[in-house]
């Protein structure tokens, strides 16, 4: 395994938005009744008011291929779901104006758009926050399947939101992709076969035991390859329930005894007595747990009464987000992006990624990284209906879907295998003094002892 040591990457500079909002229709309703007594999830506020541009288009001959994205750009869960409203409206800019990348991709017509059997498509993204609500995100994915007519649906984050919107997508035989790796467990050979329950359901990030897996080696590897005892600081909540036994295993697998692991609520401010708790079993790794904005504002607690002997670790901080927050420690401090870092990357596609992300006007930050949870599958999907020569056929689709071969951001050769599944690695990353040590971690070829289904 190879490591390179870096700086982390200048911020580029934020270009104007390169597309306005066409038309915007206001509803005026003389209401006799209380705003109160309307329904929260399907209340007409939630129709985003930045819905898809559409199309003033001269091309009279375009047709459009609607498609949902419901994620929480607001509430508890903002910090993974604001990137599914980042990615989307990038892609829709650059798939609709033919941007160069689109065109490199073998996907774009010069001019903006991409043929399907000869005639010219281009995308209209519905999106829609679920406030991190999931009866309101099974309501707005609902109501796009219903109402809008969507064909495909980047739906659900955290786990168990894409797993609830699973039941509304797969009756309705609407492409679902989501970066749940939850869904693992109910993508079996049975359930993605031709006429199963979950036939039209895609997990966009690669297996749990898999991801924890490449997260928990670089860790360790970075931070002190002789450490021994490690103890895990996870969210309670169902995300951090199913997630908490996985990183314990993968830590075992690399040769770490992990006597606990300390949930923590997410209405919790004052950590030091959890990280008090963890003291006592003499760790030489604590590793915190899931939310990237917590865990930097608790790892300076951690810090305070020295919890760790060897060092500390947080989940989804990119090391261009822990520069800025000029975090000082004698110990390293690892963390991890899912998949890839925008403050330190060695895979070329993705820094030029970084470069198209910002300038179109996204935001850098904490768990920027999920938006690669998406990207390179809308351009696997697009690639699926030129295949198949239609998007109204959702069982064409995901016949095309699963022999497409992509050259991504995140991979080369980035495919779904028969059970709907992506794999990948995880770029690791390591602090010592402000200096980053980064390594992508490969998954690992088998999964540790106990994990579900093995």
């Amino acid at each position: 395994m190879t490591t390179t040591r870096w700086k982390v990457l200048p911020s580029g500079l934020v270009l104007p938005a390169l597309l306005s909002v066409v038309v915007m229709v206001a509803l005026i309703f003389a209401a006799c009744g209380d705003d109160e007594e309307q329904p929260a999830a399907a209340a007409p506020a939630e129709q985003q008011q930045d819905e898809p541009q559409q199309a003033a288009s001269d091309d009279e001959d375009v047709i459009w291929i609607d498609i949902g994205v419901v994620a929480p750009s607001s509430g508890s869960y903002e910090v993974f779901g604001h990137t599914y409203e980042a990615s989307g409206k990038l892609i829709e800019h650059e798939i609709n104006t033919g941007a160069q990348y689109c065109i490199d991709q073998g996907v774009c017509e010069e001019g903006g758009g991409f043929l399907i059997d000869g005639k010219l498509h281009k995308l209209r993204i519905h999106f829609r926050d679920d406030r991190s609500d999931i009866n309101a995100h099974v309501a707005l994915v609902q109501e796009l399947v219903r109402d809008v007519g969507i064909v495909a649906c980047m739906c659900g984050t955290p786990h168990d939101f894409a797993i609830a919107s699973s039941k509304v997508t797969q009756p309705a035989k609407v492409l679902h992709f989501s970066g749940s790796s939850t869904l693992e467990e109910i993508l079996t050979e049975e359930a993605t076969a031709p006429g199963g329950e979950n036939r039209y359901l895609f997990q966009t990030e690669t297996r749990e035991w898999q991801r924890s897996g490449s997260v928990m080696k670089g860790a360790v590897d970075l931070i002190d390859p002789d450490s021994e005892v490690s103890v895990i600081l996870m969210l309670n909540d169902a995300t951090g329930q199913f997630l908490g036994p996985y990183f314990k295993r993968a830590l075992e697998a690399n040769g770490q005894t992990v006597p606990d692991i300390i949930y923590w609520d997410p209405d919790t401010t004052d950590f030091s007595p959890l990280f008090s708790r963890a003291k006592a079993h003499d760790p030489d790794i604590v590793l915190f747990l899931y939310d990237p904005d917590r865990a930097i504002q608790a790892i300076p607690q951690a810090l305070e009464i020295g919890a760790a002997k060897s060092g500390y670790f947080m989940f989804g901080i990119d090391p261009g987000e822990y520069k800025k927050r000029e975090l000082q420690s004698d110990l390293p401090v690892g963390m991890a992006c899912v998949p890839i870092c925008w403050g330190a990357t060695d895979r070329e596609q993705a820094a030029e990624y970084w470069i198209r992300y910002e300038e179109f006007g996204n935001e850098l930050r904490s768990f920027s990284s999920v938006s690669l949870l998406t990207y390179d599958d809308y351009y696997m999907l697009i690639k699926a209906y030129q295949a198949a020569g239609t998007f109204e056929d959702p069982d064409a689709v995901v016949d095309a879907l699963l022999e497409v071969r992509h050259d991504g951001v995140i991979a080369d050769g980035f495919f779904f295998d028969d059970r709907h599944i992506v794999a990948h690695g995880t770029e690791v990353c390591v602090s010592r003094q402000l200096e980053f040590e980064c390594q992508f971690t490969p998954p690992p070829s088998e999964p540790p002892p106990g994990t579900p289904g093995f």
